[in-house]
């Protein structure tokens, strides 16, 4: 009965080694996720801020030419 017991308890002992083990792998890649995650984000705020900062230009160069076509169209018109 004894035996029975010491060979259960070892096998506890054993699984919360595994899961020990496990459990540090996971936060190391946990930590590795979030740098990633961190990573992209900064990547992405740069990207969007680049692509305002085009679209504004191009809105400006769009509305600079409709407005020198009305000027056109108003002189020859």
């Amino acid at each position: 009965m004894i035996a029975i017991l010491e060979k259960k308890i070892e096998g506890l002992i054993e699984l919360l080694r595994t899961l020990r083990d496990d459990n540090v792998s996971l936060k190391g890649e946990n930590k590795q996720l979030k740098d990633q995650v961190a990573q992209l984000e900064s990547s992405l705020l740069k990207e969007n801020k680049q692509f305002e900062q085009k679209l504004t230009v191009t809105e400006k160069a769009v509305s600079d030419l409709l407005k020198s076509i009305d000027e056109l169209i108003e002189s020859e018109g």
